[in-house]
């Protein structure tokens, strides 16, 4: 497995947070974990029980270092949903957490978590969405 680029994090990132951007809402629930992998599946329709089955949204982390996360939460998608943390704590985190070289800091910004938010540690990210002419209408 090759390192992901930090310019192809970046694209993915906005990728993610442009189609967030267009739902007035998103609820997501953490489906898998484990040391291959995080999945996280967001869906505009809470009603859906079975979100492996009716996503809006896959996000996919690859070879997880660390994850601080609830299960389940609403996207606050008035601003950015994730992000690279910022250099002066990502140093921070490495130190504390013993980040091994290769991974990327994520950090998903969950309505009512304020900045006790989300983190996922990974070497990669990537994600799958509908189509949004049929999601959105």
């Amino acid at each position: 497995m090759f390192i992901m680029e930090k310019e192809e994090v970046e694209q993915v990132i906005v990728k993610i947070n442009d189609y967030l951007s267009k739902c007035m809402w998103m609820e997501f629930v953490l489906c898998q974990s484990s040391l291959a992998g995080i999945e996280l599946f967001g869906a505009i329709d809470q009603s859906y029980n079975n979100y492996m089955d009716n996503y809006a949204i896959k996000i996919e982390f690859e070879q997880p270092h660390f994850v601080s996360s609830v299960f389940y939460w609403h996207a606050d998608t008035s601003t950015s949903c994730i992000e690279l943390v910022l250099e002066d704590e990502e140093y921070e985190l490495n130190t504390k957490y013993q980040v091994e070289r290769g991974n990327y800091i994520f950090r998903i910004n969950a309505e009512g978590f304020g900045k006790t938010s989300i983190l996922i540690a990974a070497k990669r990210i990537s994600c799958e969405m509908q189509d949004e002419n049929t999601l959105f209408k």
